[in-house]
């Protein structure tokens, strides 16, 4: 069982790795700034509730802990887009 335990940390970690060179990559060369700008709080976001999921263990939390965290997510990502969108 522990095996397997460090296999799915392991697979997140590889997952959280991809998913940074991505949001690197997709800043770099997309020039539509606020398209790339979406693409990495997007995966920003993606990033925060794999480790909130698989490192914090969030998937073992309370359903009402869970819909908190998940909401507190989507509103932050979508406050900072909003934010840079305005200025």
């Amino acid at each position: 069982m522990k095996r397997f335990e460090e296999r799915k940390l392991g697979v997140a970690w590889l997952t959280l790795v991809v998913v940074t060179v991505t949001g690197f990559t997709i800043a770099e060369a997309v020039f539509i700034k606020p398209l790339s700008v979406a693409l990495v709080m997007a995966l920003s976001g993606v990033k925060a509730r794999l480790v909130l999921y698989r490192f914090m263990e969030l998937n073992e939390a309370p359903t009402g802990l869970r819909v908190f965290f998940n909401a507190w997510l989507l509103i932050c990502v979508l406050m900072i887009f909003g934010l840079y969108s305005v200025a």
